[in-house]
């Protein structure tokens, strides 16, 4: 008898729910937090009565979290009744945390010595999707989790266990003098560390001052982050590679054993609210600091506030852990001081220039040390020179990712696995195909936009008719993209349907959209039904096959040569080259 549809749904929704409360308790408990399950525990408010799935305490910090694999459709709908539950736990938090300290005595007993008042409690929404269209500030005072930002947290708490905190604080928005108890004065705060030397002969032409200073690993751990690419700052242009578990495990082995820190320096990017002061503790003008023997950098100890441009593994190999070097490395995480240069921005300074300073330092710092992936480098070109070909076509990718034939589809992160990876798609085809620096090319989409071209030249792109202009052609892009490949996901149904299939190889694609390119000086732009009878010409199996002469016949890197079969068959135009491998066709095309 056929098992029941229903049943079958049901089951694979509860597995899901499974593994993302599984995700989410090892990730706050690596972080250090202690866990409450709370699901069926139904207390009575004022209001209404509640059930929060997971409870989780660190000090005074109680996060309230409600996990879920709500369907797209009804996500909003639950939204509205979490956040009708929130609110009615912030209108009696007391008889909340009243009922959790009876249910839960013995978990709670590390937590009785702070008063209801001093509880900093969050509301946390965790989704294995996104929420895409969700006005997040009609849910507050939820915070809204989604797939990408847990997949961070949870790697983080996986490479630096307890150390994870002070970035999870930062998300939250806490400032640390509000975790355990009060502070007994002001200068608990602040971190003094005294300037080594000041650079007096470093001239970066934009008024940016660099000072060398130790400081201890636990402050760097504390109050630094790292601007990657795979983070949760969506707001900030970031760029570094993720965090290496193996390399911090081999870093922290060599502290120790030596019981003494690496010497090359940690390079960094110092809050705005960093002071320098004489020995009076009188401050100091930016300009002035070369001219002083004797000065001390006053930086104040808040989370997420000092840049760590490069030695993040360095500074993490001093997390606090649960391994067996821990007992070596607690007592040295205050002990140990770190050299620490420091960039010091003038207070007129743009985020943004200033965010183009820091990548640029640690360009100039990897050029020579551990190769930077491409899809970092791929990054760092979109956000600095966003409007070049390859920012061009990565803003396109993320698009297409968004909806339409490959939604979901593109692996935009390290974190995300998803079934295609974007480096070399970007590189070898999409960029050039996108490009919009010759709008008079004829084998770029550019050249079939209608929108006015002269508002995406140089000068004229960062205005906001120039922005409007290229978020216009950016969905162009997107949209015969997606028509084009949409054609094809009909004529090869079956094949696009196959977990197994080489259409969605990196090969394959790029061999699409080359095509597309080297096409449209003959034949231009064609609707979708044109192009569902180019792609029915193809004679052609995707199958996944290691029998020589059978399956897709084309390796990993000839996206020319399948290209070059794919003009032939389906669109008629011949095309002559002298090497099969070149991943950048020649043409000799002839009419259609």
């Amino acid at each position: 008898m056929a098992s029941d549809p229903k049943k079958r749904e049901r089951g694979e929704q509860e597995k899901l729910q499974k593994e993302l409360r599984k995700k989410i308790k090892n990730c706050f408990e690596q972080m250090g937090f202690t866990y409450l399950k709370t699901e069926k525990f139904h207390v009575k408010l004022q209001r209404r009565t509640v059930e929060v799935d997971s409870v989780f305490l660190f000090e005074n910090v109680i996060l309230f979290c409600e996990d879920t694999i709500t369907n797209p459709s009804h996500q909003k709908d639950h939204l509205r009744k979490t956040k009708e539950a929130v609110d009615a736990i912030e209108d009696d938090f007391a008889t909340m945390l009243h009922a959790l300290k009876d249910r839960y005595e013995g978990k709670f007993k590390d937590f009785d010595s702070y008063p209801e008042s001093s509880y900093k409690r969050f509301y946390l929404y965790v989704s294995n999707r996104s929420f895409d269209g969700v006005d997040r500030d009609r849910f507050s005072p939820l915070k809204l989790i989604d797939i990408g930002i847990l997949n961070y947290f949870s790697a983080m708490s996986s490479a630096i266990y307890k150390s994870a905190r002070f970035e999870l604080f930062g998300y939250l928005g806490l400032e640390a003098s509000a975790i355990g108890s009060p502070s007994t004065g002001s200068k608990q705060n602040l971190i003094d560390a005294t300037i080594i030397t000041p650079e007096k002969n470093a001239n970066f032409g934009n008024g940016v001052r660099m000072v060398s200073f130790m400081m201890a690993p636990n402050d760097l751990l504390e109050c630094g982050y790292v601007l990657r690419k795979d983070g949760w700052k969506k707001d900030v242009q970031v760029y570094q590679r993720f965090t290496e578990k193996g390399r911090i495990k081999s870093i922290r082995q060599f502290i120790a054993k030596n019981k003494k820190p690496f010497v090359n320096n940690i390079i960094v990017g110092l809050p705005d609210s960093s002071e320098i002061v004489d020995e009076g503790n009188q401050p100091i003008k930016l300009e002035d600091i070369s001219t002083y023997r004797d000065c001390k950098l006053r930086i104040k100890k808040e989370y997420n506030s000092i840049c760590i441009i490069d030695g993040q593994h360095r500074v993490y190999a001093h997390h606090e852990g649960k391994d067996v070097l821990e007992r070596d490395i607690s007592s040295l995480r205050n002990q140990l001081h770190l050299l620490v240069t420091g960039f010091i921005f003038p207070p007129k300074m743009s985020p943004r220039d200033r965010a183009e300073f820091e990548a640029t330092i640690f360009i100039e710092i990897n050029k020579e040390a551990k190769k930077v992936s491409n899809s970092v480098l791929q990054y760092i070109n979109m956000w600095m020179k966003e409007h070049s070909s390859v920012g061009v076509a990565r803003e396109v990718i993320e698009k297409l990712n968004s909806g339409g034939v490959f939604k979901g589809l593109f692996q935009l992160s390290e974190i995300e696995p998803a079934r295609i990876k974007i480096t070399s798609i970007i590189s070898f085809a999409l960029s050039r195909l996108v490009s919009i620096d010759k709008p008079d090319d004829n084998s770029t989409l550019v050249y079939y936009w209608d929108g006015e071209k002269d508002l995406l030249k140089a000068d004229k792109i960062k205005t906001p008719e120039g922005e409007d202009a290229f978020n216009s052609y950016i969905n162009f892009c997107t949209n015969i993209i997606n028509s084009y490949f949409s054609a094809l996901r009909q004529v090869r149904k079956s094949d696009w349907n196959d977990q197994d299939s080489k259409i969605f190889s990196v090969t394959s694609i790029n061999g699409f959209l080359l095509a597309l390119k080297a096409s449209l000086p003959s034949i231009g732009l064609k609707e979708r039904n044109n192009y569902v009878e180019f792609f029915n010409k193809l004679d052609i199996s995707f199958k996944k096959s290691s029998i020589p002469g059978e399956g897709f016949p084309y390796s990993s890197s000839q996206y020319a040569k399948f290209s070059r079969q794919i003009l032939e068959d389906c669109f008629g135009i011949a095309v002559r080259t002298d090497n099969d491998s070149d991943n950048v066709p020649t043409r000799e095309q002839t009419s259609v």
